[in-house]
């Protein structure tokens, strides 16, 4: 199987968000409970899809360009890493994510990544990248990430 960084984007900017800016705390606060709910069925029928799940990320990005380094309103609400047979079944895993049902998420990027993810420790706390040859087997060759 590949494996497949999916990145949950949420722009301030979008309908969605500005929807749910005009929900009340109390609105806010239950649909919040509901799509936590909803992310635990989620995550436990894809528990064997499900690589990483690398859950949400700060508000805050740095972009770094020619120009140097500055903040920038970020674009990105969470991550995950799942394994697939191909880039259409992993963005198949994303269609029913509560992502879009419970929070204020525009869509779900997923991109194939070049080298492959084996599994992880129980700590969640070591990765190991696996170099993949033309064939997709692995080519021995291994590093850490996180």
């Amino acid at each position: 199987m590949n494996s497949f960084l999916a990145v949950f984007k949420c722009a301030e900017n979008s309908e969605n968000h500005a929807a749910w800016k005009k929900l009340s705390k109390e609105e806010q606060e239950e649909r919040r409970a509901k799509g936590e709910k909803s992310l635990s069925l989620w995550t436990e029928k894809y528990r064997d899809r499900i690589i990483y799940d690398g859950g949400p990320l700060d508000d805050k990005t740095k972009i770094v360009d020619n120009r140097g380094i500055r903040d920038i309103p970020s674009k990105m609400g969470a991550f995950a890493f799942v394994k697939a047979n191909s880039h259409l079944e992993a963005a198949n895993i994303f269609l029913d994510h509560p992502h879009f049902a419970y929070f204020p998420g525009d869509r779900i990027e997923v991109v194939e990544l070049k080298n492959r993810l084996e599994s992880q420790n129980s700590d969640c706390s070591r990765h190991s990248v696996v170099e993949a040859s033309s064939s997709s087997e692995p080519t021995g060759a291994a590093s850490e990430i996180c």
